[in-house]
C-alpha cells in the first residue's frame, strides 16, 4: 500500500506486479482545527517543515527576492543558520524565520497563511504538512515532483522543482487573483481533503483491500 500514486508507479518500475500494489492516500485522524484569526491573515505565504537542503528552502528564498509578497518560514533543521545568513547577507526584508512551532500556534499560522508552499527537490510521498494545509482550506503552490502534484488539483499551482524563477511566477500569479478566484482555490483545497484524505475514506479503501486478500487466500 503506497501513500502516493507516484510511489505505486515506482514499485512497478522496480518489477513488482501492479496488481500487488495499491495506492491509498495518507489521512488525518483529527477534526478540522479551530483557527484564531490573526492581524496578518492571508497576507503571507508559508513554508513549514524541516529546514534541509533537499526540501528546496534555498530555492524558496531566491524566489521571494525582489517581489512584493511576504514569506514566513517555520521549522528547524541543519540549514537554519544558512537560511538566516542568506537573508541577512542579501538584506531580504520580506522573509521571516520563526523557528520551531507546534500546537495551536502552528495551527494558527498555517490556517492564516495565504498559501502553503512545498518546494521540495526530492521525492515526497504524501506529506502530512500538505494534507494539514488542505484540511484548513489553504491553497498550495508545489514543486512538480513525486507525490506533490497529487495534492494540487484546482487549489493552487505547480512549478518546476529547483527553479526559483518558475516559483516566483506562480507566486505572482496567485498575487494577481481576484478575491473570487482566490476563494475558489481555498474551497477546492478543502474539497480535495474531504474527497481523499479523511480517516473514513482511508478506512473504506483499506477494508476493501483486506477483504479482497482474505477472499483470495
Amino acid at each position: 500500500i503506497t501513500p502516493s500514486a507516484f510511489y505505486k508507479k515506482k514499485f512497478e518500475e522496480f518489477g513488482i506486479p501492479g496488481k500487488r500494489v495499491v495506492h491509498i492516500p495518507n489521512f488525518l485522524d483529527t477534526e478540522k482545527p479551530e483557527i484564531n484569526k490573526t492581524n496578518d491573515c492571508e497576507e503571507y505565504y508559508l513554508y513549514f517543515g524541516r529546514l534541509s537542503e533537499e526540501k528546496g528552502v534555498l530555492t524558496l528564498l531566491r524566489a521571494f527576492q525582489g517581489i512584493d509578497a511576504k514569506l514566513y518560514i517555520v521549522g528547524t533543521g541543519p540549514i537554519k543558520s544558512d537560511i538566516e545568513e542568506y537573508i541577512s547577507a542579501e538584506s531580504i526584508t520580506n522573509i521571516k524565520v520563526l523557528g520551531f512551532m507546534s500546537g495551536q500556534p502552528l495551527k494558527d499560522i498555517v490556517g492564516n497563511a495565504k498559501a502553503v508552499i512545498l518546494p521540495s527537490e526530492w521525492y515526497e510521498n504524501g506529506p502530512y504538512s500538505a494534507i494539514e494545509a488542505l484540511q484548513m482550506g489553504r491553497p498550495i503552490i508545489g514543486a512538480n515532483i513525486a507525490g506533490i502534484p497529487e495534492l494540487v488539483d484546482g487549489n493552487g499551482y505547480l512549478f518546476k522543482s529547483g527553479s526559483p524563477e518558475d516559483l516566483k511566477e506562480q507566486i505572482e500569479k496567485m498575487e494577481g487573483l481576484t478575491e473570487a478566484e482566490y476563494q475558489k482555490l481555498k474551497s477546492n483545497s478543502y474539497k480535495l481533503f474531504l474527497n481523499s484524505y479523511t480517516k473514513e475514506n482511508h478506512y473504506k479503501k483499506l477494508e476493501k483491500i483486506y477483504l479482497s486478500v482474505l477472499n483470495n487466500h
